[in-house]
């Protein structure tokens, strides 16, 4: 049986078992006005093309190859697609439905283009419309700058995923990147940084490349895209990050902080103190950037940030002392609130709706503020019981900026990892059963930074085809949606990104290792890919064709390094996973934790102690523990007395991390006087020789009790990193023999 192989999925779709043979030249007929813009579109999207397509007014009497019919029953962004054997027939109530078909309608030809350069197309009838009314794409230009003919090939990927909106994160500490007449000191000095961090910024001995980064978008190239985005029924969310991430903007206006002491343009990535300040000076000079943001943005949305904000500047500004007593506060989070809520008052006054980072949420902020949620449901939820409407953006599944896959040769990325299937069991509506919540959910969006995304290459490759999941996600409805379905249609869907010259990631063909631990030191090991064959080695060998093939899960229970590679169809070997898992003395034994309250030390146990080395996998910080600016002081309380002869803490990230290490490391056991015996340590200089793990060997004895610490007294080696915080300290197993 033929399939169609679309995405995102439509809702309804018959095939009729015939197929139509297009002729040339092709004729658009456009049975009213409404779809002239549309019927254009499709004709560019041909042009490339045998079909040489051509544009008539039609009539009832004179019908064309594709036909743009007007249907004023049918829902907004609905429409409805008929191939038969003589012609192809939109319909929509709108010009949007009809765009949405003309996308589904540009993957049939391409599916169906024989090499000799007909088009023989299926016959069918499909009915389809959108889950979700927000459907997202943002794009950070504050880190790494795009000109604007990338930022229209970014829109055309939106347009053929059938995704709305455009969030363009324009302003934060690395770099202003709209001009703004009134303030041109915003452009003149802050869009311009002294260099930028090579490697990752709170690596050991990060340094800056001291080359001069710079770029901007006039107010020109601002109403170029927006109009560019608007023929393709996109809506473009313009992003001014504020109080916080605000540092290019205190560089061109120092006097806007609440020291007024020269500031610059961030060279390293991260948080930092210096914030706007909330003064009468502030929110006239916010007024007047946001007016003339909201001429250039004709959209119902401005975003004002309000992520991430520190308060040790506010915490010793005489102002922000005396504006708290003025408005009893008691605590600096309320003084973020009150900023927040005037600014919000100001783009309300310019007749937009203003959206936030759901780090603002309390009981303060104007329920009419739309609220963009990334840290975790529960402040979806709550924002959603205030009021608020919602846009659903997860770290979990909708951060394109983290890795792909755990292989080795995985491109550098931020950290975190959101694989291709992490973002396909997004559901922006599973954490509101109620209907009333429901409809507050406007939907979703999916997020690139670009600390580590320099080029449009990369840029392409971080968002395909994850972006293509996310699609799915967000357009089709929850019962049509099915992953194995979605993999089956995907490799065709990448040869279309490929033919329009776009960059995919091909992670998802690599292999991902997971292990569960049954009990103490027996594992269950799976290795998942979309690549057909996948070949493994359990003795830390590269894998090669003739390696054993994975057809069940392993059974492991002694210490194996699990090591796999899938085969392509060309015989080729992708991907370099690697998982280690070591049967030691600690596994399943209690651990209590000196610097850490009850839930971070459950968490450091069932991490420290799982048999699972993360030192040989690319950095995920999930499976390592931070010690942030404190010492790792673990108790081991064995159930039994053990007989013990070394520890081993494992401190490299595998690839493109260079973490740091402890700064020493004790070994102790209980002395007679319910105090502690030093029976082995190693200072600085010995840990720094040593590669990827420090190991301690002791007296071989049987305990009961064990105390490890690794000591964490660097202090930051930058400037910068002084104004981020301490250094961490990422461990990733206590390992025990």
């Amino acid at each position: 049986m033929e399939s169609i192989n679309v995405i995102p999925a439509v809702e309804c779709l018959e095939l009729t078992g015939s197929r139509l043979c297009l002729k040339t030249p092709l004729l658009i007929t456009v049975m009213e006005d409404e779809f002239t813009s549309v019927a254009t579109l499709l004709a560019e999207y041909l042009d490339p093309l045998t079909l040489r397509p051509r544009i008539e007014l039609g009539s009832t009497s004179h019908v064309g190859d594709v036909i743009f019919l007007q249907q004023d029953d049918l829902a907004a962004e609905a429409y409805g697609l008929e191939i038969n054997e003589e012609y192809i027939q939109i319909t929509a109530s709108d010009s949007r439905g009809a765009f949405y078909a003309v996308q589904t309608l540009r993957q049939l030809l391409f599916q169906n283009h024989s090499e000799t350069g007909d088009f023989k197309l299926p016959t069918l009838l499909i009915n389809d419309c959108a889950r979700l009314r927000y459907r997202g794409m943002h794009l950070d230009v504050s880190r790494h700058f795009f000109d604007v003919s990338f930022i229209k090939k970014y829109i055309d990927l939106l347009a053929l995923h059938k995704m709305n909106v455009f969030h363009w994160h324009l302003t934060d500490d690395a770099g202003w990147r709209i001009e703004i007449e009134r303030y041109p000191q915003l452009v003149d000095v802050g869009s311009v940084r002294s260099g930028t961090v090579v490697g990752f910024t709170l690596d050991v001995e990060a340094k800056s490349d001291e080359a001069v980064y710079q770029g901007y978008y006039s107010q020109q190239d601002v109403q170029e895209i927006v109009a560019y985005a608007a023929q393709r029924h996109i809506t473009v969310v313009p992003e001014i990050d504020i109080p916080g991430h605000a540092s290019a903007m205190l560089a061109a206006y120092p006097e806007l902080g609440c020291t007024g002491a020269p500031s610059e343009v961030k060279v390293y990535f991260g948080n930092f103190d210096d914030v706007l300040c909330p003064s009468q000076a502030s929110f006239e000079f916010l007024t007047n950037v946001l007016t003339e943001v909201a001429t250039l943005f004709p959209g119902p949305y401005i975003h004002i940030g309000g992520d991430e904000v520190k308060t040790t500047r506010w915490q010793h500004c005489h102002s922000c002392l005396g504006l708290m007593k003025e408005h009893d506060f008691s605590e600096f989070s309320q003084l973020q609130s009150y900023f927040m809520r005037q600014v919000g008052s100001i783009v309300t006054s310019l007749g937009k709706t203003a959206i936030a980072w759901d780090d603002v949420i309390d009981e303060q902020i104007d329920p009419n503020m739309t609220i963009m949620s990334w840290l975790c449901k529960d402040q979806a939820i709550g924002a959603v019981q205030a009021g608020h409407d919602v846009i659903m953006t997860p770290m979990e599944h909708a951060y394109f900026d983290f890795y792909q896959s755990h292989c080795l040769d995985e491109p550098p990325a931020i950290h975190g990892l959101t694989r291709l299937q992490d973002v396909y069991q997004f559901d922006p509506l599973e954490s509101f059963p109620d209907p009333d919540h429901q409809s507050r959910i406007l939907g979703g969006q999916g997020n690139l930074w670009t600390e580590y995304v320099k080029d449009p290459d990369t840029a392409e490759r971080m968002v395909l085809p994850r972006m293509s999941a996310l699609a799915e996600v967000l357009w089709t409805s929850k019962s049509n949606q099915s992953w194995s379905d979605f993999c089956r249609r995907l490799p065709g869907f990448e040869g279309l990104l490929h033919r329009l010259d776009y960059v995919t990631a091909n992670s998802h063909y690599k292999p991902h290792l997971v292990a569960e631990q049954t009990s103490p030191g027996r594992f269950i090991v799976a290795i998942e890919s979309l690549a057909n064959t996948l070949v493994y080695t359990l003795d830390g060998s590269t894998p090669t064709v003739d390696s054993n093939h994975y057809e069940q899960p392993l059974l492991i229970d002694t210490t194996t390094t699990v090591r796999a590679t899938s085969v392509l169809n060309d015989q080729k070997l992708l991907g370099d996973a690697r998982l280690t898992l070591v049967n030691h003395l600690a596994l399943g034994q209690s651990v209590q934790f000196a610097h850490l309250n009850d839930a971070e030390a459950t968490l450091a146990e069932q991490t420290l102690l799982n048999g699972q080395i993360s030192h040989d996998r690319i950095f995920y910080h999930p499976e390592w523990i931070a010690f942030v600016g404190i010492d790792m002081d673990a108790i081991i309380s064995f159930d039994r007395p053990t007989l013990i002869s070394s520890i081993t803490l494992g401190f490299d990230a595998g690839a493109h991390r260079n973490l740091h290490r402890p700064s020493g490391i004790t070994i102790m056991i209980p002395d007679t006087n319910n105090g502690w015996l030093q029976v082995a340590s190693m200072d600085q200089q010995t840990i720094d020789r040593c590669n990827s793990a420090i190991t301690l060997g002791l007296a071989p004895q049987r305990l009961s009790t064990l105390r490890v610490v690794a000591h964490n007294k660097k202090s930051a080696w930058s400037v910068e990193l002084e104004a981020i915080g301490p250094v961490t300290l990422y461990i990733d197993e206590i390992i025990v023999h």
